[in-house]
């Protein structure tokens, strides 16, 4: 392993550095070296080593402290001392301990070190017995002894390649110089009194060189061998050797000052290492290579053959200008590689700012990341390049793209990073606001396994792109908003074929169909009766003008009707293709009423004065009034000489003035005015509706209009009532038919979930977890429960749910609904939950706040048009008498409040007084039913209760409902028990008349371990109640048998044995035992299908 070699008479390469790494000597330098090389050669005795000869009391101390033999090791100081791959001491030290360990017959314990300040605190106190490789400095030697040097290396001044000329100690003065902390190398410099430098101190030799490549310091000084080595590791292409120190490492063996007697025995071991020993471990790890033709021994013959020194000597100077020749070429070809190497990080970096890039470099095990001057700058900051964590790199990402960035990150390097890197995401800029940069990556490093331990890319940013996508976003959403909610039917088709491109929903329902799917099965020509000769003269004026403006023609929908239609269309280019857009008006019901008003003119005279209508001509040109007749005068109550010769607006006929401007401009410009609604004053004021047409007609006299009105003030009132009664009846008859289909289902359906569940529970009571069919019996068990509740759910849904009010803590109970609630708004809404401080206890069935909660969110869904918020809070407040008299609703006390907040469209004060109606709605038809609120308001009054709301229009809403806090057992809150609870030895008489039902509830009772008189029938129920002669603690029946239901046998049998326990069972009650939607007092009740735990816990409940 070669980490430099002098291979040259003026220039030292070191051969595990970058090629732009060069140290200029001097020649006459080198022909000095070589002069001192061969002298000792000559007089150095091959193998001459001295004894190694301890004292009794140095080999005492060794055989009786192994554990005091601690050397403590530089795991990042290479190739003098490192950690390899595999995690043991190695290095040109290793080595030479592995020579100090053989002669002393010992073995020291390695221990690794990465903070060189720490590792000589060790040294000073005694931890660290040995220092494989340390320069001897004054400091140390106050606590510390050394071994003669075994091999040197000189500390070189390292720079960027901005700095070109060769530097010298004196020139750094004013600059920033990095050194390693605790390096000798710091203490040298600090001892240069007339060097006035900033001294930077930095944790490693890599932070030095990245330090001085980003421009963070001016130089860096470390000897050469490990410079060398991290620069090529680390792959930093921009520095370079600026020149040289008078100062060098030399590296000695230091032993603490605590062991005096192992000092003296590790400098006797090292003086007994024969030289050629230690030179081959320098050669192995700074190897100085001379060329084969000119070796030691050679040089030590031509010393002794002195006769031939000139004839060497020549030869020397011939070899000696070959190889300088040599070297300079290679010097040349180097600093013109510096060059473009400059040029290109220099156009880079142009590149980079033109684009506001950022570069950036990542180093994935130690999770550091270099960040540049311009990607600060990019985000606003006013620093300098500079290293940071992984951790405080995140902090510049929004929240909400950190988990994904983050995700993407570790599927790349778990990938291997083959392909390129790529993400964006939003960084924080230095005045708090986000910003949109797209970052682009390669890996440049790996280690053994393949995996990236570097990647290297730039930052963009793409801001401005974000903010012109969102403008094209938007705008695309309001045509798109336009295109389908027009009135009008729009359609799009392609302009060479006539293919449908797109239409929108008036298109399709104005012909026929219920959407594009339809548009298949029609012919090429589509709705279209024009002949060929039409449809192409339409073609050419479009090819030529590019738009064509009212073309009215006749069409023929699916159904075969004939319609009038206008249209006018434009050409438009998308995507590179003619298309074709057109607006189309039907005017089918004008041009009938067009033709029946011609009709009507024949008879218009005779019809005049008898006409049940009100009639009336008028001038043009002045609006003076001609003629009405007697249907006028009656319903305006004027007389007819009162209204003629008048003007319109003398009179004041018009409410809406702007009606009748409006009426005049249409037939002025020759339009008749039909079938329009108005609004009308007659003499005494009143206001009423009528349905108008206008015409403009000539007469002897000139042009005149003639006016005819229908009288429909009462017939609005008429039909706006039948519509709300028409209406409120059918959403009646659908909700009794919906709960009558509720109760059937729910009897028989819940029957034989209950066998199903009673049979699954005691299959498994008889087997244990580990048998194979327990799992399919608990997977039986969850699809019966779910299935039960979708029974529940419909029951609740047609209101035929028994109502069963329970101790709830309502911040618990919403709390659990939480789910439920976010899955009927729809992702785009966020639900908030703040519940009060607790607990808020109150008496309420669970599924009514079920459907107060339901109900409302729904409600806040549907006002929020977007994205928006609901909100949920709970509170516990209390009203006074005061309060009362401005609520009659309220009375005194303690309440539980529960609020529901939107950020909808608001609801303005008109409509609130009618928002509790049965049957109002604000929804379009077949978009609600008008029963939410009004469920809403009758839960909080059945149960004592009031609502409260609070809108404005455009504000959103928020809906307070009030329930009586309960205070009696406010700690009792009802809790469903998991444990099965068993039999006293209790006989229990049953009555059910499905079969299945009978033996699965008498084996749940017999497993409970009671005694069971089972009866199919009431009669067989009345039979055994009367000839049994033990004590029956307790009647369970079924609520709908036939021929006798369960209230009427349990009356019968009470007679039989009085004061005997019922409990009711039954999947659907109808008012047999329930009353006002409540169970009757008195009455004990368990729904089917019913669970072993649930029977087992009611049935106990009534016999304690």
């Amino acid at each position: 392993m070669r980490y430099f070699s002098l291979s040259g008479p003026g220039d030292a390469v070191y051969s595990n550095c970058p090629n732009s790494l060069n140290f200029r000597l001097f020649g006459k330098g080198f022909w000095l070296c070589l002069i001192l090389t061969a002298a000792v050669c000559l007089h150095l005795p091959a193998g001459a080593n001295a004894a190694l000869n301890l004292t009794a009391e140095e080999r005492s101390w060794l055989n009786s402290n192994p554990d005091k033999l601690v050397l403590w090791f530089n795991t990042e100081f290479p190739p003098i001392e490192f950690i390899s791959e595999n995690g043991k001491f190695t290095g040109m030290g290793a080595d030479v301990i592995a020579l100090i360990e053989q002669e002393l017959g010992v073995e020291f314990i390695k221990q690794p070190s990465e903070d060189w300040n720490e590792h000589l605190a060790a040294l000073k106190s005694g931890a660290c017995a040995v220092a494989p490789t340390i320069v001897a400095t004054e400091e140390r030697k106050g606590y510390a002894q050394f071994t003669t040097p075994y091999a040197s290396a000189p500390v070189v001044i390292i720079t960027g390649n901005q700095i070109e000329e060769s530097l010298e100690l004196p020139n750094l003065d004013g600059k920033r110089i990095a050194v390693v902390s605790g390096y000798a190398s710091e203490g040298y410099l600090r001892r240069q009194t007339n060097l006035h430098a900033e001294i930077v101190p930095m944790p490693d030799v890599v932070h030095a060189l990245r330090a001085t490549s980003f421009g963070q310091v001016d130089a860096y000084l470390e000897n050469i061998a490990v410079a060398g080595y991290y620069i090529e590791k680390e792959g930093i292409p921009n520095l370079h050797v600026a020149g040289a120190t008078p100062y060098k490492f030399d590296w000695s063996i230091g032993i603490s000052g605590k062991y005096p007697l192992l000092a003296s025995a590790v400098k006797k071991a090292m003086a007994s290492i024969p030289p050629k020993e230690l030179e081959s471990v320098r050669r192995r790890w700074i190897f100085l290579d001379i060329d084969p033709k000119w070796s030691g021994e050679t040089l030590r013959l031509f010393a002794i053959l002195s006769g031939f020194a000139v004839l060497l000597a020549a030869g020397l100077f011939v070899i000696a200008y070959v190889l300088k020749m040599r070297l300079q070429e290679k010097i040349t070809s180097l600093d013109e590689a510096h060059k473009k190497i400059s040029e290109q990080a220099k156009m880079l970096r142009i590149a980079a700012e033109a684009a506001q890039a950022g570069m950036w470099d990542f180093h994935v095990q130690e999770r550091l990341s270099f960040l540049s001057t311009q990607w600060f700058s990019m985000l606003g900051y006013s620093r300098n390049a500079e290293e940071i964590s992984f951790e405080d790199f995140q902090d510049f990402i929004h929240p909400e793209d950190l988990p994904g960035l983050t995700n993407h990150f570790r599927d790349y390097i778990e990938g291997g990073g083959r392909s390129l890197l790529e993400y964006e995401a939003r960084f924080k800029q230095a005045d708090g606001s986000w910003r949109w940069v797209l970052s682009k990556g390669r890996t440049v490093e790996r280690d053994e396994r393949g995996r990236p331990t570097r990647i290297i890319g730039l930052n963009v940013n793409i801001q401005t792109v974000k903010d012109v996508q969102e403008e094209v976003k938007q705008s695309e959403a309001k045509f798109r908003a336009i295109f389908d909610n027009a009135p009008y039917a729009i359609v799009i088709n392609n302009f060479e074929d006539g293919k449908l491109v797109d239409a929108n929903k008036a298109f399709f329902v104005s012909r026929g169909l219920s959407g594009p799917e339809d548009f298949a099965d029609i012919p090429q020509n589509g709705f279209s009766t024009m002949n060929r000769e039409e449809a192409q003269a339409i073609m050419k004026k479009l090819a030529e003008t590019g738009k064509l403006d009212g073309y009215e023609t006749e069409i023929v929908n699916v159904d075969g009707s004939h319609r009038h239609i206008v249209f006018s269309s434009v050409v438009m280019e998308v995507a590179g293709e003619k298309q074709v857009l057109s607006m189309v008006m039907d005017i089918t019901d004008r041009k009938q009423a067009d033709l029946q008003l011609r009709q009507s003119e024949e008879k218009f005279s005779k019809i005049f004065s008898m006409a049940p209508f009100l009639i009336a001509i008028s001038r043009l040109d002045d609006e003076t009034i001609l003629d009405v007749n007697n249907s006028f005068a009656e319903v305006t109550g004027w007389k007819r000489q009162e209204i003629v010769g008048q003007n319109a607006s003398g009179i004041n006929f018009w409410a809406d003035s702007a009606a009748r401007e409006e009426m005049i401009h249409e037939i002025m410009q020759g339009r008749d005015v039909l079938n329009k609604e108005m609004e009308f004053c007659c003499k005494d004021g009143e206001i009423r509706s009528g349905l108008y047409s206008a015409r403009a007609i000539q007469l002897s006299e000139g042009w005149a209009f003639l006016f005819v009105m229908q009288d429909i003030t009462e017939h609005k009132k008429l039909e706006k009532e039948q519509q709300r009664l028409q209406s409120q009846l059918l959403q009646a008859q659908k909700m009794e038919a919906v709960g009558t289909l509720a109760g059937g289902v729910a009897h028989d359906f819940n029957n034989m979930i209950g066998a199903i569940i009673g049979f699954a529970q005691l299959a498994m009571n008889k087997m244990d977890q580990s048998h194979p069919l327990h799992e399919t019996f608990s997977q039986i068990l969850d699809c019966s429960f779910r299935s039960a509740s979708l029974t529940r759910q419909l029951l609740a849904f047609a209101r035929k749910e028994i109502v069963e009010p329970m101790i709830l803590d309502i911040n618990t109970a919403i709390g659990e609904l939480l789910k439920m609630l976010q899955r009927l708004i729809s992702e785009n809404i966020k639900l908030h939950w703040t519940p009060g401080p607790g607990p808020l206890i109150v008496k309420l069935d669970p599924s009514q706040l079920d459907q107060v909660l339901a109900n409302l969110c729904v409600n806040a869904r549907d006002a929020i048009a977007d994205i928006g918020d609901i909100t949920i809070k709970t509170e516990l407040q209390v009203f006074d008498e005061q309060t009362s008299l401005i609520h009659p609703d309220c009375l005194p006390g303690e309440y539980v409040m529960i609020a529901v907040s939107d950020t909808g469209c608001g609801i303005d004060e008109e409509t609130v007084a009618h928002i509790f109606e049965p049957f109002f709605t604000t929804k379009p038809q077949g978009r609600g039913t008008g029963l939410g609120l009004a469920t809403v308001y009758g839960i909080a009054r059945q149960n004592s209760g009031f609502v409260k709301v609070y809108s404005e229009p455009g504000q959103g809403a928020t809906f307070k409902v009030y329930f009586p806090r309960y205070t009696r057992e406010k700690n009792q809150v009802n809790k469903e028990e998991k444990a099965i609870s068993q039999s006293r030895g209790e006989t229990i008489l049953l009555v059910e008349d499905d079969a299945i039902l009978l033996k699965m509830t008498t084996n749940m009772l017999l497993h409970l371990g009671y005694k069971v008189i089972a009866a199919g029938s009431p009669s067989e129920a009345l039979r055994m109640a009367e000839t049994r002669e033990e004590e029956i603690h307790l009647f369970l029946t079924d609520v709908i048998m036939p021929d006798m239901g369960g209230p009427s046998l349990a009356d019968a049998i009470d007679k039989i044995r009085p004061g005997i326990k019922i409990l009711y069972m039954s999947g659907y009650t109808t008012n047999a035992i329930v009353h006002q939607g409540g169970m009757k007092k008195g009455v004990s009740f368990i729904q089917k299908p019913f669970s072993l735990q649930s029977l087992s816990q009611k049935i106990r409940t009534m016999l304690d």
